[in-house]
C-alpha cells in the first residue's frame, strides 16, 4: 500500500496541486506582460484571457516527474520536444512568431523524434487492401510519413483549440483510450506518463471552463499549451501502435484522435476550394460551424465530446477486434467527404 503511495498517488497529486497553484497566481502576471488573448471576430470571448495553461501543464508535469521512483530515459526526446515547443509556443503567444517559423520548430522537433529518438512509424497496415505480403512496410517512407504525421497531429489539436474545454476534453478522451489500450498490452509506462500529463490537462480544465457566469478566473492553453497536448499525443500513438506486442493497430490510430483530425483536414479542403490560403486563420472550424447554426457554446462542446468518445471507442473497437485495415482507411474517408457534404448542404440552405 505505501508503494503504490508513493509510486502512483503522491507523483498525481503533487501534479494537480502544482497545475492548481500556477493556473490561480500565473494569471496575474500573464496580464501584466500581455500574455493574454484578446478578443476578435473569429473568437467566443469578449474579454482579455491569460495564456498560462500550458505552461502550468508543462511545469507541473515536469516537476512530476522527479518524484517518480523509475527511470524514464526512453522519454527523454519527448520532454526535449515539449520543452522546445513549449518555448516557441510562449513566444508566439506573446508576440505573434511567424507560421513560417513555428512550423521549421515544429518540424525539427518532429525530425528529432523520428531521427534521433527513433520514434518512427515503419508499417501502416494492409489500407489498401492488397494483401501482398509487406502489409504496408514504408522503408524509407517511413521518416518523412513519421514527420508529417507528427507535425499534422500538433497542428489538429492547435486548430481544435478555439473553444472553451475543447481541447483539453480531446486530449483526455484519447489519452484515456491509449491507457485503456496500453493496459491491456501492459504498457505501463505509457499509461503511467500519459496519465500524469493528463492530471494537468484536468487542473487546467477547471480553469478553462468556469462555472456560473463569472469567467475572471478563465485561462487559455495558448499555442504553447496547444501544442504540447499535440506532441504527446503524436510521441503515443506511434509508440503504441510500433513497439513489439503493440497495444494500438496502426489502422485505427486516426480514429483515437478522430475529431481534430477530421476537423483540419476539412478547414484546408474548404480553404483551398475556396481560393484562400490553407494557413489563414478563420472561421471554418467545427465549432464555429455549430455555434452560427445557432447553438450555444455548452451544447456544442457536449456535441462535440460525444463525436469525440464515438471516434475514439471505434479506434479501440477496431484495435480489440481486429478489423480489416481497408475498412478502417476508407470509412474514416467517407466520415470527411459525408461532414464535407453536410456542411455545403445546411450551409446553401440557410
Amino acid at each position: 500500500m505505501n508503494t503504490y503511495f508513493s509510486v502512483s498517488i503522491i507523483p498525481h497529486l503533487w501534479v494537480f496541486l502544482i497545475c492548481v497553484f500556477l493556473l490561480k497566481y500565473l494569471r496575474p502576471i500573464a496580464q501584466k506582460i500581455d500574455l493574454v488573448d484578446y478578443p476578435g471576430s473569429r473568437k467566443t470571448h469578449n474579454h482579455p484571457v491569460a495564456l498560462i495553461g500550458g505552461v502550468a501543464i508543462f511545469l507541473g508535469f515536469m516537476s512530476g516527474l522527479m518524484l517518480v521512483p523509475f527511470g524514464l530515459g526512453d522519454y527523454r526526446h519527448l520532454f526535449f520536444a515539449c520543452g522546445i515547443l513549449m518555448v516557441v509556443g510562449v513566444l508566439d503567444d506573446h508576440r505573434d512568431v511567424p507560421a513560417s517559423a513555428k512550423l521549421i520548430a515544429q518540424l525539427a522537433v518532429a525530425m528529432s523524434l523520428a531521427i534521433v529518438g527513433k520514434i518512427v512509424i515503419t508499417d501502416v497496415g494492409d489500407i489498401f487492401g492488397w494483401d501482398d505480403g509487406n502489409e504496408g512496410g514504408l522503408d524509407v517512407l517511413g521518416v518523412p510519413l513519421t514527420v508529417v504525421a507528427i507535425v499534422g497531429v500538433i497542428n489538429a489539436i492547435n486548430m481544435i483549440d478555439g473553444h472553451d474545454g475543447l481541447a483539453g476534453s480531446v486530449f483526455l478522451i484519447s489519452a484515456s483510450a491509449l491507457m485503456f489500450l496500453g493496459g491491456i498490452s501492459e504498457s505501463w509506462k505509457h499509461q503511467y506518463v500519459l496519465s500524469l500529463f493528463s492530471v494537468g490537462v484536468i487542473s487546467f480544465l477547471v480553469f478553462n471552463v468556469p462555472f456560473g457566469k463569472d469567467n475572471a478566473r478563465k485561462v487559455f492553453l495558448g499555442d504553447a499549451g496547444s501544442m504540447l497536448l499535440g506532441v504527446v499525443l503524436a510521441f503515443m500513438l506511434i509508440v503504441l501502435s510500433e513497439e513489439e506486442g503493440s497495444a494500438l493497430k496502426t489502422a485505427s490510430a486516426p480514429w483515437i484522435i478522430g475529431l481534430p483530425l477530421l476537423d483540419m483536414v476539412s478547414v484546408v479542403c474548404i480553404r483551398i476550394f475556396s481560393g484562400g490560403s490553407p494557413f489563414l486563420a478563420d472561421r471554418r472550424h467545427i465549432h464555429h460551424f455549430l455555434i452560427d447554426l445557432g447553438l450555444g457554446n455548452k451544447q456544442v462542446l457536449l456535441i462535440l465530446i460525444v463525436v469525440q468518445i464515438v471516434m475514439s471507442g471505434i479506434g479501440v473497437s477496431s484495435t480489440l477486434w481486429d478489423w480489416p485495415d481497408p475498412l478502417l482507411f476508407w470509412s474514416m474517408f467517407l466520415v470527411l467527404l459525408g461532414y464535407l457534404g453536410l456542411r455545403r448542404a445546411l450551409n446553401q440552405s440557410l
